[in-house]
């Protein structure tokens, strides 16, 4: 006999039938509604406890982490904790027992401080055991947060402190002694790929052509990019200004030179920018030395 399909009115006071017996007597929901489960939770014994780590690359920053527990006796618990991670791309950690229960949700974003995307990651991670006897258990969820991009967990997005379109940074550099050559080392932490430099460079009444390049390293003697040097010679008492960004050709403008860097370098903590003058005299300066960066935290 054909299996016939009955109207979905008739539906209604149906028993389901189910070999593993998971199911009882239902009734098909009315035309027009929708059915919702409930939201995925997490089960606690209360030996669980929310570890809260939290790194930023700029001071001020306040982390708000929300989290709901539903209790045993169905109540809605309801914590908020706050981390002030500082700004030396040094992890900042709280570990908040959240007892036992089901958890919901937990939330964490930036309340205040400097605002802006991508300068402070956030790690959400449930751990087993008091101090010194802990074992993480599982990654919620981790990535960077802002006031209007909020980390979301226990089904939440699990990023790398290296993921995402970094932090696009302006840096105002060291001025290097008389002489000397510009030198700036990625700091510990942070990791940089380099968009562009600026800097003047006063050259003395010592006559002599100055010539210039720029060189990216390792932290060693071992540069791994060398621009190419730029070919029109800066003489006694002249004033020129020095452009070095990602895929700019070598350029001779009326106030200086433009070169490029190549497109996508990435610059790990320890690394080295340095310019490479040819003929330099030890009364030249550079001075007026800025970066542009995308920056990630790299903890």
């Amino acid at each position: 006999m054909a299996d016939t399909l009955l109207p979905a009115h008739q539906y209604q006071g149906l028993r389901t039938e189910d070999p593993d017996g998971r199911f009882d007597d239902q009734a098909a929901p009315p035309r027009g509604r929708q059915q919702f489960l409930d939201p995925p939770s997490w089960p606690l014994t209360g030996q669980e406890f929310l570890r809260i780590t939290a790194v930023a690359n700029v001071a001020g920053i306040t982390v708000d982490v929300v989290t709901r527990v539903r209790k045993q006796n169905g109540d809605i618990a309801r914590t908020l904790r706050r981390v002030t991670p500082g700004g030396s791309r040094t992890a900042t950690t709280l570990d908040v027992n959240i007892g036992d229960g089901a958890l919901l949700s937990v939330i964490a974003r930036s309340s205040s401080g400097v605002f802006g995307a991508n300068l402070c990651f956030v790690a959400l991670d449930l751990v087993i055991g008091q101090s010194g006897e802990q074992q993480q258990f599982v990654g919620l969820a981790s990535g960077y947060v802002g006031p209007t991009a909020p980390l979301f967990a226990p089904l939440g997005l699990v990023q790398d402190f290296t993921d995402g379109a970094g932090a696009i940074r302006t840096i105002t550099a060291t001025v290097p002694g008389a002489g000397a050559e510009v030198s700036e080392t990625v700091p510990t932490g942070a990791r940089w790929e380099l968009l562009s430099l600026a800097a003047r460079f006063v050259a003395n009444a010592t006559v002599a052509n100055r010539f210039f390049s720029l060189t990216l390293d390792d932290g060693s003697a071992n540069p791994w990019f060398r621009s190419g040097q730029i070919p029109t010679a800066t003489t006694a008492g002249q004033t020129v200004f020095l452009d070095w960004s990602e895929g700019m050709n070598s350029l001779v403008t009326q106030q200086g030179f433009q070169n490029g860097l190549p497109v996508g370098n990435k610059l790990a903590a320890g690394y080295r920018i340095k310019t490479s003058t040819s003929g330099i005299q030890a009364g030249d300066q550079y001075d007026q030395i800025q970066y542009c960066v995308r920056e990630w935290l790299e903890v």
